[in-house]
């Protein structure tokens, strides 16, 4: 199922990448600015010497990228696939005033909430905020476990928002049982390119410092890092187009029992 569901993604990615390079960079760089939030922010700069009003600031600009931006630039991406598939409406401003609408935004943070308070989680035991506490790998692997275990329930939340359905968290949860196996290989399948971009990361470090090893203090990289050092822009569509059709699959699945 997870071959077909690849195979599907790669034809429509091949045929149509132009219609999901936008939504694709958009997920990409809301995704680099919370992360860069946690990471320089909070970590590089001295976040006590901030004024009350400033710390109060960059908490609401964070607060509102990670339980509204993100979530509906996830869900406008399978919208965007969704239309591509059904050979529907392929105009990105038109997917993205549909994502725009009151009722779509207010869903979107209320199935996302316990996700991605969970997604802030995992980023901050594995940021540099913790970078130094001797228990920091142990609270990383399980925070990310943790994370990973409970957020997977609410998978296919956002693409059942695109998909308009009226109870998404409960579709999810259907979806999702007892695949979680199954998730954890579809996630692995993709390991190729983590690691092809991670190799690529080593190789500009080394250029740049002369060290292979990684340095969480290069901002330069930091920068090229929150886009796989260009291959993100195949991957993130590559991903979310493959768990779209893993998605439909399963839902029909589901309807045949």
């Amino acid at each position: 199922m997870i071959k077909n569901a690849k195979l599907s993604a790669k034809k429509l990615i091949l045929n149509k990448y132009k219609y999901l390079f936008i939504p694709s960079t958009i997920v990409m760089i809301l995704n680099a600015i919370a992360y860069h939030f946690i990471n320089v922010i909070i970590t590089y700069m001295n976040w006590v010497d901030f004024s009350h009003f400033l710390q109060i600031i960059f908490l609401l600009c964070f607060i509102g990228l990670e339980f509204v931006c993100i979530p509906l630039s996830s869900v406008l991406l399978y919208k965007t696939i969704f239309n591509l598939d059904n050979e529907s409406n392929t105009n990105t401003v038109f997917s993205i005033k549909q994502m725009l609408s009151s009722d779509i935004i207010i869903k979107t943070v209320k199935v996302n909430l316990i996700p991605v308070f969970l997604r802030i989680l995992v980023k901050t035991c594995s940021s540099k905020v913790f970078y130094y506490n001797r228990n920091y790998l142990s609270v990383a692997i399980i925070s990310s476990w943790v994370g990973i275990f409970i957020s997977y329930k609410f998978l296919a939340a956002n693409y059942f928002i695109a998909l308009g359905d009226e109870h998404p968290i409960k579709k999810s949860f259907g979806l999702t049982k007892k695949i979680f196996g199954e998730y954890l290989l579809l996630g692995l399948s993709f390991l190729g390119y983590v690691m092809l971009g991670a190799g690529i990361g080593v190789l500009l470090q080394y250029l740049i410092t002369g060290s292979p090893a990684y340095n969480l203090y290069l901002p330069q990289l930091q920068i090229f890092n929150s886009f796989g050092y260009g291959v993100g822009f195949f991957l993130t569509p590559y991903i979310f187009t493959t768990e779209y059709f893993w998605f439909k699959q399963k839902e029909s699945n589901l309807r045949q029992i």
